[in-house]
């Protein structure tokens, strides 16, 4: 069954608790957290169901909802390195096709009548002072971005949000991790590996470089 399933909800419940944690990590300089698929919190998910008149389950559109805050995330964060440190690879490049990710989740938001929210996160994104340490964090938000589909590949039966949903994994553990694998050297962590999809659980331990946040 899909939708909005106890299962579903408290998945996303474990996941915000760890995304604190993991940024409250990031502020503090901490190098280690153990947490469930720590990755940024949702501001853009609180979806009012009463007002919506789509056809998705709660659960759908959350998932919609989680997906998009996810890519806006990482661009953000990749258009403050280039700011911080100029036009660096594989930055660049990969700032261009979170763009595109982003682009290919906008026609799923017509078809299924969801309202499309603004990018809640430039100039709140943590920012590194070197852009090997800023590669790590790209190893590290890649392996996040696929453990989040293998999650929200769960959420629903249709083939066209499914369809999207595994080409953007598949771009992040395969295009997008290896370049930031091959940037960040000795330094990149060996836990932060892919889960595979028959596993959608988003539990690991992920490591997490000191950085500090652009305002």
């Amino acid at each position: 069954m899909f939708g909005p399933s106890k299962r579903w909800t408290t998945r996303l419940g474990f996941r915000r608790h760890a995304i604190g944690l993991g940024l409250a990590a990031l502020l503090l300089g901490t190098t280690l957290v153990q947490a469930q698929g720590a990755a940024p919190n949702c501001p853009i998910c609180d979806l009012d169901m009463a007002t919506y008149a789509g056809p998705l389950a709660e659960g759908e559109a959350v998932a919609l909802l989680e997906a998009l805050n996810d890519e806006y995330f990482a661009l953000s964060i990749y258009e403050q390195v280039l700011a911080d440190h100029g036009t660096v690879r594989p930055f660049s490049n990969i700032r261009n096709a979170e763009a595109r990710h982003i682009d290919m989740l906008r026609p799923l938001f017509e078809t299924y009548v969801l309202p499309w929210p603004d990018n809640p996160w430039p100039g709140n994104v943590p920012a590194f002072d070197s852009v090997q340490a800023a590669c790590v964090a790209g190893v590290v938000a890649e392996v996040d971005n696929g453990a989040l589909y293998d999650v929200i590949l769960t959420s629903t039966p249709r083939e066209d949000i499914l369809t999207v949903y595994r080409a953007l994994r598949r771009a992040s553990l395969d295009n997008h991790l290896p370049a930031f694998r091959r940037c960040a050297g000795d330094a990149a962590p060996a836990e932060a590996t892919p889960r595979p999809t028959s596993v959608p659980t988003p539990d690991a331990i992920l490591y997490l470089p000191s950085a500090r946040v652009s305002r």
